[in-house]
């Protein structure tokens, strides 16, 4: 017998104590019945029957009753039986001799093979063949189950009869393969596992009336939104390669390229989103998601107006929900000195000045290498949108998408001519 365990009492000593830590000590009959509870005290000793006495025996008597079962199908208790078995025997005759005087004498290793034959052949209460208690430990786990709202207890319950039952049949020899299917059949049968409590996240993806969580394909309005289900590992190689280019992209002096090439359904929009949201989760810069087309006769301004209406969006989600071109904006006045840019954004700044206040902050900018080769007018765009107006908003973004601005629109933006025209973009 390799790797053989003698019988593990502490699981029948965890679950009885469960059992009786959620049971109503004032009221035993809800758990026990009348019979047993008629045979508690009402001051509970050592010596005497309590409430945590007859739980513990029912759940001992019942593995005790399968034991022997299994020990016992070819007439004989082998050494390695009554090995295993005497922890069970020792626990089960220490409360058993409670109720019976004729066991309360001490037992020995010897005495195991004789105390299974007497406990087998007793037909009183808890013996062997008494059908009033037998499987009275599992009445007991499916009654405090039922109280307490524990489906556990019954689980707990199997759980101990089937690994004694391995351990026996499969360790100790005890019995044939055909033996050990019937004895777990009957267990089966008498306490079905219990149906697992489905994932409240897999209850609420599969409700009808719940919002589509996934779908096969990505559309393109998502690519803005951050995605919680993105997994690092597909397409790991686009990943790496898309990551290499933004780390160099500070220091490049002319564009790079990454093609991403697929089938329909592989996953290339996806990565579109999964880099938009690496970008910007990680502050690098603004990304834009230009869809293509055939169906346009003037490609630039097509291009150009897909670029305005992806900086529009949020800039990353909830965590950064101000439009990509706000923050861009906002990137751009940093650069300013506080006397130009704390009336820029004090709201109480009269408009007839602020034309005067962009043109001078933007003519500094100009000064700095860094904007040096910036348009002009591009620069006051940005800082009008410091305002953070809607009105004078919707005229940057009618300037930006290079559409005519009537006189009345010009006002908004300091008298500025838009770029328009096939050839604006």
């Amino acid at each position: 017998m390799n790797n053989f365990r003698r019988f593990d009492t502490a699981p029948v000593e965890a679950l009885a104590r469960a059992i009786e830590e959620s049971s109503d000590s004032e009221n035993p009959r809800a758990l026990i019945g009348n019979d047993l509870a008629s045979l508690v005290a009402r001051i509970p000793s050592e010596e005497q029957v309590t409430l945590g006495a007859v739980i513990r025996l029912a759940l001992l008597n019942d593995a005790l009753c399968v034991a022997e079962r299994a020990v016992q199908v070819d007439r004989r208790v082998t050494e390695i039986e009554a090995a295993y078995v005497e922890p069970l025997v020792r626990e089960t005759q220490k409360y058993l001799g409670r109720f019976r005087k004729v066991y309360r004498e001490a037992i020995d290793a010897q005495g195991v093979p004789q105390f299974l034959e007497q406990h087998g052949r007793d037909s009183q209460k808890f013996g062997g063949r008494c059908t009033s208690t037998a499987w009275i430990g599992l009445s007991i786990c499916k009654q405090a189950a039922a109280i307490g709202q524990h489906p556990q207890f019954v689980d707990d319950y199997r759980d101990i009869i089937v690994r004694m039952v391995d351990e026996l049949f499969d360790g100790a020899g005890s019995g044939n393969a055909e033996q050990k299917r019937d004895v777990i059949a009957e267990l089966i049968e008498l306490a079905p596992p219990s149906k697992p409590a489905r994932d409240p996240r897999e209850v609420a993806y599969c409700s009808p009336s719940s919002p589509e969580v996934f779908h096969a394909v990505a559309h393109g309005g998502e690519v803005f939104d951050p995605d919680p289900f993105d997994v690092d590992k597909i397409h790991a190689e686009a990943r790496a390669a898309f990551s290499r280019l933004v780390d160099r992209a500070a220091e490049a002096k002319f564009g790079k390229m990454l093609l991403v090439k697929g089938d329909a359904g592989s996953g290339k929009t996806h990565l579109m989103r999964a880099f938009r949201n690496q970008v910007h989760g990680e502050h690098l810069g603004f990304v834009a998601y230009l869809q293509m087309s055939t169906s346009v006769s003037n490609y630039a301004r097509y291009m150009l107006s897909k670029l305005i209406e992806s900086w529009d969006r949020p800039y990353w989600g909830e965590a950064i929900p101000e439009p990509s071109i706000s923050c861009l904006s906002d990137s751009v006045a940093r650069d300013l000195s506080s006397d130009d840019l704390s009336p820029l954004r004090d709201d109480a700044f009269p408009d007839s000045e602020l034309d005067e206040l962009i043109n001078r902050s933007a003519d500094r900018l100009l000064d700095s290498a860094k904007y040096r080769s910036v348009n002009v007018d591009l620069l006051r765009m940005m800082l009008y949108l410091q305002r953070r107006e809607p009105a004078r908003r919707a005229r940057v973004l009618k300037y930006l998408r290079c559409e005519p601005l009537s006189p009345y629109d010009r006002e908004f933006l300091g008298d500025v001519n838009s770029f328009e025209g096939d050839e604006g973009p």
